[in-house]
């Protein structure tokens, strides 16, 4: 499958952390206006600057905008999480500095594509398996696991998610 890389500025270092968790999230918007506002440096939001490491166009199309050297801005902030989030000291680690961010480009409330569906699938084994990454709920999270007042990924049903995943054998689009 090809990856179309689409560089944003938006990221930092993994401060020692590997990739080992998948969050999935839906943008809530549209594109390509979602893949400008994950790009922004300055996009004039009470949050500030934001991206992921991958967005899943409505075609299909999958966008990459932060290297997994690198922690992407998707779920940095921590409240009742449901996900067995890693914890320091005092709080939380940032969830930023060991996860992959994958934004899927629909409303919350709309469905994915069937291409998206696909995508994701495909996405999501390939970095599985790239980075010794289970393919189990304890490993792939959605937004609202890590952030209660979220309703982030929307309709997208992480367990169902996992489950036809590791039932179904998926092909490359």
């Amino acid at each position: 499958m090809n990856i179309i890389q689409s560089p944003s500025p938006n990221f930092n270092s993994r401060g020692g952390y590997k990739p080992e968790v998948i969050v999935v999230h839906c943008t809530d918007g549209s594109f390509p206006g979602d893949l400008n506002h994950l790009r922004n440096p300055k996009p004039g939001t009470a949050t500030g600057p934001v991206s992921a490491h991958y967005l899943l166009a409505p075609s299909g199309e999958i966008h990459q905008l932060v290297s997994l050297r690198n922690a992407s801005w998707h779920a940095g902030r921590v409240l009742n999480p449901t996900a067995p989030v890693k914890k320091k000291l005092i709080g939380y680690v940032n969830p930023n500095f060991y996860t992959i961010g994958i934004e899927v480009s629909m409303k919350a409330a709309a469905l994915m594509s069937q291409a998206q569906l696909v995508s994701l699938h495909w996405l999501i084994k390939e970095l599985c398996a790239k980075h010794s990454i289970p393919l189990d709920r304890d490993h792939i999270w959605g937004h609202k696991e890590i952030f209660a007042a979220k309703t982030c990924p929307g309709t997208i049903d992480v367990g169902v998610l996992v489950r036809d995943m590791s039932q179904i054998p998926v092909t490359s689009p």
